[in-house]
């Protein structure tokens, strides 16, 4: 089966994710523990199919893209973004449960990373669209594949 899809860049890929930035109210946070610390787990998005709303997702998939970009400016950003608009006391990243260390930290499914110049590179474009993508109930990250 083909997909034709109108108005949009297109590559020969077998994953196909995609953000929406909302202009909305930055109305979300993330839980912070006892100590006020939000803690933020490395991800692991590929193939599957499916619309993520929480902040908690969205911010791991943030995580992911900057720790796979290896650029440590979005690392930074990440952490600044989401200590000044939790108020929390520090920002810590963990990296992803795997046994593989290449994907330490977690991974974007290939042809949705940074390499390939995914949909994720958008949230870093500055402060202000990192936090809205990120705590904006209206912004999405969707996962999907183009393998029917």
């Amino acid at each position: 089966m083909r997909k034709i899809r109108f108005g949009m860049f297109e590559t020969n890929s077998s994953s196909a994710h995609s953000i929406v930035i909302s202009s909305g109210k930055c109305n979300e946070t993330l839980f912070k523990d006892k100590n006020g610390v939000v803690k933020v787990e490395g991800g692991k998005f590929g193939w599957e199919i499916k619309s993520y709303y929480s902040s908690k997702t969205k911010a791991s998939y943030c995580l992911t893209y900057a720790k796979q970009a290896r650029n440590e400016e979005w690392v930074e950003m990440l952490r600044n973004v989401i200590q000044e608009h939790t108020k929390a006391s520090s920002v810590e990243f963990i990296p992803c449960p795997s046994k593989n260390k290449y994907y330490e930290w977690g991974y974007i499914d290939h042809q949705s990373g940074p390499k390939e110049g995914g949909a994720g590179s958008d949230a870093f474009a500055s402060e202000k669209s990192l936090k809205q993508f990120i705590f904006c109930p209206q912004s999405i990250l969707h996962t999907d594949n183009d393998n029917d």
